[in-house]
């Protein structure tokens, strides 16, 4: 298949956070373009995480992402939500973040009495 000139290929990064690319069901839930996919809430596998990304169903959400969101007329709410995301304002994010910094600071404690 012939590439624009234009054509970035894409890094596949597992710590960032995905948005579907196109429609696709996943449990019992249908995405649409533009929709957060919390693959972690949903406890996916990496493994089909990775699946997903290579039948380009999911991409990495970024600042080019988003520009292609706007674009294309995605819902405000999803918008908002990956910007939240994005600029690091989602609450489970910063939750998810509490919550790995408290295990770290925890494990580091114990080794320091031991």
């Amino acid at each position: 298949m012939p590439k624009s000139a234009n054509y970035q290929p894409k890094t596949f990064d597992i710590r960032q956070p995905f948005v579907a690319v196109r429609r696709f069901r996943s449990g019992n839930r249908e995405y649409q373009f533009g929709e957060y996919f919390n693959w972690k809430k949903l406890s996916v596998a990496e493994r089909r995480v990775k699946q997903l990304w290579d039948l380009r169903y999911i991409e990495n959400l970024d600042t080019d992402m988003l520009t292609r969101m706007n674009q294309a007329g995605v819902d405000a709410k999803n918008i908002k939500q990956a910007e939240d995301i994005l600029y690091k304002r989602d609450k489970t994010t910063i939750e998810e973040h509490d919550s790995n910094k408290n295990h770290f600071t925890k494990l580091a404690n114990s080794i320091e009495t031991k």
